[in-house]
């Protein structure tokens, strides 16, 4: 089966479309675990796309095929996200779209202490700011409705108000409409408990793996061993139903980047712990690739002047730096986990669950249709998840979303200290 599918994407992503101009296995460093990387340079070029952004990783650790399928299937997400079709795009204020649109005002996440002091004038949109918009869907009415563009595509190169910096999150590509939506709003859900819980140095629960009796998760362990690489599997506990899960990769020997994470959330405990562990590991090897030539340059940075990954990865590569991770290891120890497989099959349903949460906290949740490409006897979908309620990753330090509710609620509702926003952690966080 995807071995079929991969020759369909293939078919269309690099002979016809030629999205991807060029597909490759990824190098290994000898020293490091052996798994299926494989890599896709997305080929912005020919489509008069400007964005520097271009390589797209696919990992497994159990399928050379599955790898290669994430490889071209993120080229296709990211492809798509960065193709802004501006003759569809309607440029209007809120104030004259109000019936069909959404307020920018609902997505803005900073503090009015921090508009204040920063003085963020670039980022004050009002009702009468002229911005783009872009039909999307609201998933809780079902209605079409407009949505600013700019929360869409990455990157955004129309000059206008700025609501949020333009970012990846909640984007999806899959063969189900249904399951890309799924995927979007579980991304947005990991990064919405990540930030809760590293801005309030909150101790989450970690996993005993040896407890899991899962093969694969013992096979993954004792490989990381093997490597001289502790593992660390963490729940970071909401208000939603759902495993929230942070991989923690440490290497004490100075020889590879000393602190990389991986977040993921599904209803699958296991599928939630191997993705976490990929993205740890794929962020590892990306900082281990240019530490060679930029290590001294970047380990020196001012924390407060993090603006890409590049930097915030060679930050977290300095060993000195894993004692600033002491309050994860301060939480409860979770053994002998039932993994209940009791959660909807079908990603529809799994959508509904969520969204009956979603709506009894009078959140709002919208997705963007960005593209629908024939893929064989099948159609594959590229989609972007939004609910402007949940807390949002920021990856530029200057710019920390310090103005999002939930910092502050979610906490005390899981019977935590909720921080003020003076008390909240300062450290740049570890996720790339």
């Amino acid at each position: 089966m995807a071995k079929s599918i991969f020759r369909e994407l293939q078919k269309v992503v690099i002979d016809k479309e030629k999205i991807v101009k060029r597909f490759y296995k990824a190098p290994f460093w000898n020293d490091e675990p052996k798994f299926f990387c494989y890599v896709s340079e997305i080929n912005f070029r020919h489509y008069g796309i400007k964005c520097s952004d271009r390589y797209a990783s696919g990992i497994d650790y159990f399928s050379e095929e599955l790898a290669k399928i994430k490889s071209l299937g993120e080229a296709i997400e990211r492809f798509f996200i960065a193709n802004i079709n501006a003759e569809k795009m309607i440029v209007n204020s809120y104030s004259n779209l109000k019936n069909n649109a959404i307020s920018p005002q609902l997505f803005i996440a900073f503090s009015p202490r921090q508009i204040e002091s920063l003085k963020l004038e670039e980022f004050l949109v009002r009702e009468d700011s002229k911005i783009g918009w872009t039909k999307a869907v609201d998933l809780l009415s079902k209605r079409e409705i407009l949505l600013p563009a700019q929360l869409i595509y990455v990157p955004y190169p129309i000059s206008e108000p700025i609501i949020r910096l333009p970012i990846t999150t909640g984007a999806a590509f899959h063969i189900s409409l249904y399951e890309a939506i799924y995927k979007g709003l579980c991304e947005v859900l990991e990064r919405d408990a990540f930030m809760i819980y590293w801005l309030n140095k909150i101790p989450p629960y970690e996993i005993d793996l040896k407890t899991l009796d899962n093969q694969q998760i013992d096979n993954l362990r004792e490989t990381f061993i093997k490597y001289n690489l502790k593992w660390h599997v963490f729940f970071l506990k909401t208000d939603f139903p759902i495993w929230n899960i942070m991989s923690l990769l440490l290497d004490e020997s100075g020889i590879g980047p000393a602190i990389s994470v991986g977040l993921s959330s599904d209803f699958s405990l296991i599928k939630a712990i191997l993705h976490s562990a990929a993205e740890a590991q794929s962020g590892r090897l990306f900082v281990r690739n240019i530490s060679s030539t930029k290590k001294e340059k970047f380990f020196s940075i001012s924390p407060d002047e993090i603006c890409t990954h590049e930097q915030r990865g060679l930050f977290w590569a300095d060993k000195k730096r894993i004692k600033l991770l002491d309050f994860l290891f301060k939480g409860e120890k979770l053994r002998n986990i039932k993994q209940s497989e009791n959660y909807p099959k079908s990603s529809k349903k799994r959508i509904s669950l969520l969204l009956n949460v979603i709506r009894s906290m009078d959140y709002h949740c919208f997705y963007k249709q960005l593209s629908e490409l024939k893929i064989g006897k099948v159609k594959g979908y590229v989609i972007k998840v939004l609910v402007p309620e949940l807390c949002p990753l920021y990856l530029n330090e200057r710019f920390k979303y310090l103005g999002c509710k939930r910092i502050y609620e979610v906490p005390r509702k899981m019977g935590f200290e909720a921080l003020d926003e003076k008390r909240l952690n300062k450290v740049p966080h570890p996720f790339l």
